[in-house]
């Protein structure tokens, strides 16, 4: 389709077209909405007009039922928001990724600050039989923070 849309035109018009056309391609519209236009345009220059109000991008075609030109400006405000958003996304996680590590090590740095500073301070409460089962269940509180974590900073958009 995007050929027989771009066919036959002006090399620079055609570029702008095809541009147009892969824009729209992108957002999903299909091609057949350009390929109305090219042909009111084709017939124009045809019958001996060098240029209309119907075949220019301002003026949109009569049989797409719409402005071209806004359609094109609408599309292309929501890519660049898009591209925006996705941006604003990326630095959103990558700041959620870095204070999710800090979080998971901060318990391990305490331990080996508090040991640096005074070695006999976990010593007599190392032997005490609650310490196993208190250890096991914040390895694994831990362990689903980090879960919880990762799936909110990691996710396709």
């Amino acid at each position: 389709m995007p050929e027989y849309v771009i066919g036959g035109m002006d090399p620079d018009f055609r570029e702008e077209f095809y541009d147009a056309g892969r824009a729209m391609d992108s957002a999903g519209v299909k091609w057949a909405i350009l390929s109305a236009f090219r042909d009111d345009c084709r017939r124009d220059l045809a019958s001996g007009y060098k240029a209309s109000a119907r075949c220019s991008l301002h003026g949109g075609s009569v049989r797409t039922g719409g402005n071209l030109a806004e359609i094109l400006a609408r599309l292309s405000r929501l890519i660049r928001h898009r591209a925006r958003l996705r941006l604003k996304i990326s630095a959103l996680s990558a700041e959620g990724g870095v204070s999710a590590l800090v979080l998971s090590l901060m318990p391990f740095i305490l331990l080996g600050g508090i040991s640096l500073i005074s070695p006999g301070y976990f010593s007599e409460v190392r032997h005490h039989p609650l310490v196993a089962p208190a250890l096991i269940y914040a390895g694994l509180s831990s362990l689903i923070g980090n879960v919880i974590m990762y799936r909110m900073v990691n996710f396709k958009f």
